[in-house]
């Protein structure tokens, strides 16, 4: 489940205190994540289960909520709870896209940003299953005027995706 999180220094200093490391989790969990997706995202293991989030040196930022952004393994079906490695991840695919699923995944961040589809370089999709079954797919879309500072926006939806939750994916 992807959600937006407290972006306070101090929700920092909490997440910190939530970790568990990945070295006792599940051998059927997937604990890394594949290139170039491993730039900008990491997986790490915690109390309330596993979470892919951003990378060391990034920042997951939804400006319409003014907070960081995280996908967690946890299933959106149960309360959120300590869980620990009983919640992960399965399956980490991550690809580019091309043609019109990249066209595709433009113009729904596009329109989700309420502006116009710009020229992108690149377009992806890492889908992520858990240990409940349940599938998330996250877009990423690396517009042509951002490339030099290697900046990308997220976003993922479900269903029609008429209200995603779009993030972006930056260097501080």
């Amino acid at each position: 489940m992807l959600v937006a999180v407290s972006s306070a220094a101090s929700a920092q200093q909490t997440f910190e205190s939530i970790v568990i490391g990945c070295k006792d989790a599940p051998d059927k969990s997937v604990t890394q994540l594949a290139a170039p997706m491993s730039n900008w995202g990491r997986v790490n293991c915690t109390k309330f289960g596993h979470v892919i989030m951003a990378a060391e040196g990034w920042v997951w930022h939804s400006p319409m909520a003014d907070q960081a952004v995280r996908l967690w393994a946890q299933s959106s079906a149960e309360e959120f709870s300590e869980v620990g490695h009983s919640a992960y991840f399965k399956s980490i695919q991550f690809e580019e896209l091309a043609g019109d699923a990249a066209k595709s995944a433009n113009e729904t961040l596009a329109a989700a940003l309420g502006a116009s589809a710009q020229p992108i370089s690149h377009a992806y999709r890492l889908t992520a299953v858990n240990s409940s079954n349940e599938t998330e797919s996250v877009f990423l879309v690396e517009p042509r005027s951002n490339q030099a500072l290697g900046n990308l926006w997220g976003y993922s939806c479900n269903g029609d995706c008429t209200n995603p939750l779009v993030f972006m994916v930056f260097r501080p």
